[in-house]
């Protein structure tokens, strides 16, 4: 069955269901790559302009193999994880889907927005699909015990 469209004004454009079908299905598959491609909902205050030096001192939490810290000295949202061995990830509280902000679970990072969840090193597991947390550069000084978190 072929049908006038009403949305054209051409009284001889027509539109049969197997065209409609394709269409419709084609339209649904560019919002759903316009709606991954879209950036966070990142402001300036997100973004961390310079490095900071962290005393791992100052951090009792980040004594024990996973441990979870948030950065307390920089007003970017940032946590701080001891993957053991001496090496740590700083990783964004900041969603990557629509900029909700991210808590720690006590074994996984979750955003309270959406329901993403992240592994303790900020790669996706779960909830809202989405790309991982973003992460900053670390430089560990073993002798000095601290941690540079770097942009």
């Amino acid at each position: 069955m072929r049908t006038t469209c009403p949305l054209f004004d051409d009284p001889d454009y027509v539109l049969d269901r197997r065209g409609f079908l394709s269409r419709s299905a084609a339209l649904g598959v560019l919002a759903a790559l316009a709606g991954s491609c879209a950036p966070p909902n990142l402001g300036p205050d997100y973004n961390l302009s310079s490095p900071v030096t962290l005393s791992l001192a100052d951090y009792p939490d980040l004594a024990a193999v996973d441990g979870v810290a948030r950065v307390r000295e920089t007003d970017t949202p940032i946590a701080l994880v001891n993957l053991g061995g001496g090496d740590y990830v700083a990783l964004s509280l900041v969603c990557p889907h629509q900029g909700g902000q991210i808590s720690w679970r006590g074994d996984v990072f979750q955003c309270n927005v959406h329901g993403a969840t992240f592994a303790d090193d900020g790669h996706w597991i779960g909830g809202q699909p989405t790309s991982a947390m973003r992460s900053y550069l670390t430089t560990y000084d073993a002798g000095a015990g601290t941690v540079t978190i770097s942009p």
